[in-house]
């Protein structure tokens, strides 16, 4: 039954009723005279237009944890405060984004507050303007400047602890949370106009000193526990490091599900835009009307994965979150690499998408697992030492520090390093040895007859038995690890713990006619690792 033309009318009226009411949200409570309004991070943009002005009063909560991670962001105007949940969102909507960009943010620790937001939510904020900083009290809190200098704000529950150490992550949240949260908000901003007096208060703020940046600690004095301070330090510092590589890398697609046809019809699987030119380059396939990639070969595949030929959502497995993503292997490359080239086939069943969220959930179970395959195998056996090159590298450094020496090198410690040049280049002056460039650092391929963690599981798997079930159930056990400290509730179509690879013997590369010399594209010449007819 097709729908008539007055079915379509009222369907259109409540479609905009409902858009209305949408914009329409009433305020869940009142605090200082300010309408409060609660909103998740995504559905910020419906109501930020309640906040009036460029200066806003900025405040963030977070659960007590050793590593905060803003879970509530609160943000005041003269007659509104917007509460936002954060959850497990890694930005905000635009229009939201754009109002932080703009505005004057004042608080106490804005600068802190301010950090958060732009490590968690990808926000910048615009001017930083410290309410300490304003009313030449420095080590005053915002109980105490409200007290002062505006007395009409009540910042309730300020002095429970319980509301205070809550779980922000909740949801929803208690109606004590909300007014908490509201109420340093408000009373941020109530400050700020305070201190301005009947100067108009965005210049006003402009014109005061911003949030001094925040000061460097001070190195620790000596004490037992230094070697423990460093190793600290330095996984914080390797910590940054991971953090802006995966920042920089992290992306919101991945999966573009091109379906890749063979000559006889069969969809082999869906691909990236970039495997998709790859094929088309090479001359291999070409695009049809309908963008699939048709093969001109019928590859020799045997079996169906499921996996292989559903569409990929482009989202996070564990949580559904739609940015900042990136790839991660369930079953690490850094042993599958190490597989026999039978079982190396279909790896994409272990590849998914995860925020950074959830690898920070994922990788403590992975490196526990990992420390446990360590201590099942033994100790590695001491690698060797080419003991001629570690002299020569050595005698390198003592050549390049006594040419920069200017006399404040003792004559010992110059006759020392004297010795050790000579030792290594007899004959050969100071110059000449500085001059020399120490050979490079080549990381060499991971081989089964070496004594890396990865090489010794693969040789106690390949040892004797059955291979293909060994290998199976070093699989399994690396897929429930993840399965086990994630919980992911968006897993892909056909992703399955006991996913089984059926081996496939491939003949040698040399073997093999390359397609695209056949086509006349083949870019590798002599160098091709497949054979040319006629070459």
């Amino acid at each position: 039954m097709r729908p008539s033309s007055a079915h379509l009318a009222t369907a259109a009226v409540a479609g905009l009723l409902y858009v209305w009411w949408r914009r329409r949200r009433r305020p869940t409570c009142v605090v200082d005279g300010c309408a409060v309004y609660v909103v998740d991070a995504e559905d910020a943009d419906a109501v930020i237009d309640r906040l009036d002005g460029d200066v806003l009063g900025l405040d963030v909560e977070w659960p007590p944890s050793a590593r905060p991670r803003c879970a509530v962001l609160q943000i005041a105007s003269k007659h509104a405060c917007v509460v936002v949940r954060v959850g497990s969102a890694t930005c905000l909507p635009p229009r939201t984004t754009l109002l932080l960009k703009r505005a004057i943010c004042v608080g106490v620790g804005i600068r802190e507050d301010c950090q958060l937001v732009l490590r968690d939510l990808g926000c910048a904020c615009g001017r930083q303007v410290d309410l300490r900083t304003l009313s030449t009290k420095r080590d005053a809190g915002l109980a105490s400047l409200a007290a002062e200098f505006a007395p009409s704000c009540t910042l309730p529950h300020k002095r429970d602890m319980s509301v205070r150490r809550s779980d922000w992550f909740a949801d929803p949240l208690t109606p004590s949370q909300i007014e908490y949260a509201a109420g340093d908000a408000i009373a941020s901003y109530q400050v700020a106009a305070a201190l301005a007096g009947a100067a108009p208060l965005g210049e006003w703020l402009r014109a005061a000193p911003a949030a001094p940046p925040q000061a460097k600690a001070r190195p620790k004095p000596p004490s037992t526990t230094t070697q423990n301070d460093a190793r600290a330090l330095h996984k914080q510092a390797r910590r940054r490091r991971y953090e802006a590589w995966h920042a920089e890398h992290a992306k919101s697609h991945h999966y573009d599900n091109i379906p890749l046809v063979s000559k006889s019809g069969r969809l082999l699987g869906l691909v990236a835009k970039g495997k998709a030119a790859w094929y088309c380059d090479r001359g291999l396939g070409e695009r049809d009307a309908d963008g699939r990639v048709i093969l001109d070969y019928d590859p020799d595949i045997v079996d169906d994965d499921r996996c292989l030929t559903a569409p990929r959502k482009n989202e996070c497995v564990g949580c559904g979150n739609t940015q900042h993503l990136t790839r991660f292997y369930v079953v690490p490359y850094r042993f599958r690499r190490c597989f026999p080239e039978a079982f190396k086939q279909h790896a994409s069943h272990d590849v998914v998408a995860l925020c950074l969220r959830c690898r920070d959930i994922v990788e403590p179970a992975y490196y526990r697992r990992t420390r446990s395959l360590e201590a099942a195998l033994g100790p590695a056996p001491r690698a060797p030492v080419d003991e001629a090159a570690a002299l020569r590298l050595k005698a390198m450094g003592a050549a390049k520090t006594l040419v920069r020496d200017r006399g404040r090198i003792p004559a010992e410690r110059r006759e020392f390093l004297r010795e050790i040049v000579s030792k290594a280049y007899p004959g050969r002056s100071l110059a000449d040895v500085a001059a020399e460039r120490p050979p490079p650092k080549v990381r060499s391929k991971v081989r089964v007859d070496d004594d890396s963690l990865e090489a010794r599981c693969l040789r106690q798997i390949t040892r004797e038995g059955d291979v293909a079930a060994k290998i199976l159930a070093f699989e399994v056990a690396w897929r429930r690890c993840f399965v086990d400290s994630l919980r992911p509730s968006h897993l892909p179509e056909g992703w399955t713990v006991d996913h089984t690879i059926v081996p496939r013997a491939r003949p040698p590369p040399s073997t093999l006619v390359c397609r695209a010399h056949l086509k006349g594209k083949c870019t590798w010449g002599g160098a091709c690792k497949y054979r040319h007819d006629g070459v």
